[in-house]
């Protein structure tokens, strides 16, 4: 590609633990490799988390708070969350416009953030929930909410779904709600490039924790606690609130790419919760888990049941500890393959 030519692209993943910024990684390589100027709009956290990975990129800080998980039930919750994304989507706006008037984007990446798009670029939307799953009360109201975010998808030439073409990982969550070639199955997208040989004779569980910080402790904590008398050897990737750890569990805090991924490929038994990025992930290092949901996260619990065939799946994490017992050294190898379309769809973009 001519220098003299090259795009002007804006990066921005949702900020809701590091899911989102995972999975643009190999989005963000893929247009350095086609000579692109990349500049990314996010939380100071995920800064910090990609600054590690790309030092020369442009970052600016997203001053907006991070998306919790919600609280309580019922139509109070409703009014809250709707008042919410209200006010989140105008926010995303405004500060897409200010951005417009320093610098011009040729091309907008959005990462499940409906707001950051803008009328003089071309707009383009990661998700693999076109059809998000409600549950409870809530669910009462699941045809307004798809609605809604058809209305919101509208305002994007292009949706990126990472999943194979026939939608084997995210099933219903991604169903298109009308026909049209803006919505396009891409593969499996990972921060990973490739997998790494297995260590057998290092022997160990791993736990990998995942999500907003609170429930990254929370899952660390409750395997600490409950296998702290236990003689097995554990590795822990996650936080913890605890002052002394057993010296049988390594704890591993915020470990870097290499690290994560020679982890998780010596592991005799994963543990993990079924996360989207994270089982991308564990598809593109050719590795089978005991996947467990976030509480109250009804996309994981779908997600998890729903890939029973690859992974193992338990509801919580008391059924989570009890299935280390059975399947450590007994999960079969992972048998699905990473089919990514981003580089060819990224050389077609930027002609």
């Amino acid at each position: 590609m001519n220098v003299n030519t090259k795009k002007s692209v804006l990066i921005s993943p949702l900020c809701w633990g590091l899911g989102h910024t995972t999975r643009c990684i190999p989005v963000i390589r893929a247009f350095l490799s086609e000579n692109c100027r990349v500049t990314i709009l996010a939380n100071a956290e995920l800064i910090i988390y990609l600054q590690e990975r790309f030092t020369d990129l442009q970052y600016i800080e997203d001053t907006m708070s991070c998306i919790k998980y919600g609280k309580g039930t019922g139509f109070f919750r409703l009014i809250s969350i709707g008042l919410r994304l209200f006010r989140r989507y105008r926010k995303e706006q405004r500060t897409v416009r200010k951005l417009k008037k320093k610098q011009h984007f040729d091309i907008i990446v959005s990462d499940n953030r409906y707001g950051i798009w803008n009328r003089s670029s071309r707009n383009i939307l990661i998700t693999h929930q076109t059809r998000p799953i409600l549950n409870g009360f809530l669910s009462l109201f699941t045809k307004r909410v798809h609605r809604y975010i058809d209305r919101k998808m509208k305002n994007f030439e292009n949706i990126w779904v990472p999943d194979y073409d026939n939608a084997l990982l995210s099933g219903k969550l991604s169903r298109f709600p009308y026909e049209s070639e803006k919505f396009q199955y891409i593969g499996i997208l990972s921060r990973f490039e490739k997998p790494l040989p297995s260590e057998k004779s290092k022997h160990y569980y791993l736990i990998i924790s995942s999500g907003p910080r609170a429930h990254r402790i929370k899952m660390t904590d409750y395997f600490i606690n409950n296998l702290s008398k236990s003689d097995a050897n554990m590795k822990i990737i996650g936080e913890s609130l605890r002052n002394k750890i057993p010296q049988h569990i390594e704890l591993i805090t915020n470990p870097n790419d290499e690290t994560f991924a020679k982890l998780v490929s010596s592991a005799a038994c994963i543990i993990s919760h079924s996360g989207y990025s994270t089982i991308m992930d564990l598809i593109q290092l050719k590795k089978n888990a005991i996947l467990v949901p976030t509480p109250g996260q009804s996309e994981q619990k779908y997600l998890g049941k729903r890939l029973q065939k690859y992974f193992v799946y338990a509801p919580t994490l008391q059924h989570a500890l009890h299935f280390i017992n059975i399947h450590i050294d007994e999960l079969p190898e992972q048998v699905l393959e990473n089919d990514s379309k981003l580089t060819e769809i990224i050389q077609a973009l930027v002609i």
